[in-house]
């Protein structure tokens, strides 16, 4: 099933990928976009823009610069470095690095759809990563200049993310080498952490261990069923968990455990000898059971949801297009006043359509016309994403098949929807402006 869905996915972007004239890629610096769609591929040369990759196996070789955005959709995705390793173990239990010899690069942001992702060590994304995969794996001494935005099954962060992770997964580990330069924002069914978050940590899940290199340096917020701490938080804590244990001792090697800050914390047991590791204010409450949330995470099922997404997309602007075929033929502009205009419009079409309903049902002739009213704001909305997702990609018609783009756009928007804890919020305002700009050709008509 898994593989049908992998060669669905790749017939379909092979299908508009084919719309658009190919580039030679027999040179080792290609100066445009590239489009690939091939069923294993090593990209191994300089792309001056972005590329566009739909296979079952894409690897991107130590010699590879991409100066643009980078979209894959793939079942097993390696970004990959020439690396050479000692003899001698370092303190995760694997070969030391002695010398990164070359490595790939990624200018822009990585968009990525995939059942196995890994980044070798010494790669780099100076942009952002935007990924929903099985299995996400990086590696030490790896490099993401810019957040993360991941929903996996398992996730191994032992990289360097110079910003903030958001993510959604079933399994999330860090090890020694790991580190976060700013935010933490997690959940997950299980996590190990043994790294640096250099600003705050917010956690929900039902299992969390933390070893005692473990080190935040602003604030702890942790929501969980079952809790082993220890490691250090120079800012405040509060924990909420069934199970706390802080665990600053044990027989085999010294274990740090400090919070420097304030200590409020929640569990059925209070913590005995809680003021040899806290050096502020300590606040213990009875524990209240809560649902926490249990990340189920299915590959398929996100393949099916993104197929389906795509379906949706190219039907409703295929539909306009063909009641209104003048339309590929205007000129779109989006910026940011008319952004606000829309984003504006949409907000008062949600108030005036709540209002009015109300008011309409509450007259007994109105109450046929309120349901009207709704249904046609619902149709409204229904749209709305479609038609948006036109727009851009009429905008960028000089530069892309006017299909293409409708694909890569919706792929990209799919992608951010599944962000964690913003995804929701995006969706609603991405909603929310393309009824608005409906609304706005409207009334200009």
């Amino acid at each position: 099933m898994k593989k049908r869905i992998i060669i669905l996915t790749t017939l379909l972007l092979f299908i508009f990928s084919t719309l658009v004239f190919g580039v030679d890629t027999e040179s080792k610096v290609i100066d445009s976009d590239l489009y690939l769609s091939k069923d294993q591929y090593m990209l191994d040369k300089e792309v001056s823009g972005n590329v566009f990759n739909v296979s079952s196996d894409f690897e991107l070789s130590p010699s590879s610069i991409i100066n643009g955005d980078l979209f894959l959709v793939a079942k097993q995705i390696t970004l990959k470095s020439d690396v050479t390793y000692t003899d001698a173990l370092s303190k995760d239990n694997e070969l030391s690095i002695d010398k990164i010899n070359s490595s790939s690069k990624v200018t822009g942001n990585v968009y990525v759809v995939c059942n196995e992702f890994t980044l070798e060590p010494g790669v780099e994304i100076q942009g952002d990563l935007y990924i929903v995969a099985k299995s996400i794996n990086i590696q030490k001494s790896s490099i993401i200049h810019g957040n993360v935005f991941a929903t996996a099954g398992s996730f191994i962060l032992n990289g360097k993310v110079e910003n903030s992770v958001y993510t959604s997964a079933n399994t999330f580990s860090t090890n020694y080498y790991g580190s976060i330069y700013k935010d933490l924002n997690l959940t997950a069914d299980s996590v190990i952490l043994n790294s640096v978050v250099r600003r705050n940590a917010n956690i929900d899940s039902n299992s969390v261990v933390t070893d005692s290199d473990f080190l935040i340096y602003g604030n702890l917020s942790l929501n969980s069923k079952s809790c082993k701490f220890s490691g250090e938080v120079d800012g405040n804590a509060n924990i909420v968990s069934k199970t706390l244990d802080f665990v600053n001792s044990k027989e085999d090697k010294t274990v740090k455990c400090l919070i420097k800050g304030d200590l409020k914390y929640s569990s059925e047991k209070e913590v005995e000898n809680v003021d040899s590791f806290v050096n502020g204010a300590v606040v213990h409450s009875s524990y209240k059971s809560s649902e926490n949330v249990k990340p189920k995470f299915s590959f398929k099922s996100l393949i099916v949801e993104l197929l389906t997404f795509i379906v949706y997309v190219f039907v409703i602007a295929w539909l306009f297009t063909l009641l209104n075929k003048k339309y590929l033929d205007k000129t779109i502009e989006i910026n940011v006043g008319n952004i606000f205009a829309a984003l504006g419009i949409g907000l008062l079409a949600i108030l005036a359509v709540f209002i009015l309903a109300i008011l309409l049902f509450i007259l007994n002739i109105g109450v046929t016309l309120s349901f009207a009213l709704i249904i046609a704001y619902i149709f409204l909305l229904f749209i709305s994403t479609p038609l948006f997702v036109l727009d851009i990609a009429i905008l960028l018609k000089d530069k892309l098949n006017i299909y293409v783009g409708i694909l890569l756009v919706s792929l990209a928007l799919f992608i951010v929807y599944q962000i964690p804890f913003v995804g929701g919020l995006i969706s609603f305002l991405f909603t929310t402006i393309g009824s608005g700009k409906i609304i706005l050709k409207m009334l200009k008509k």
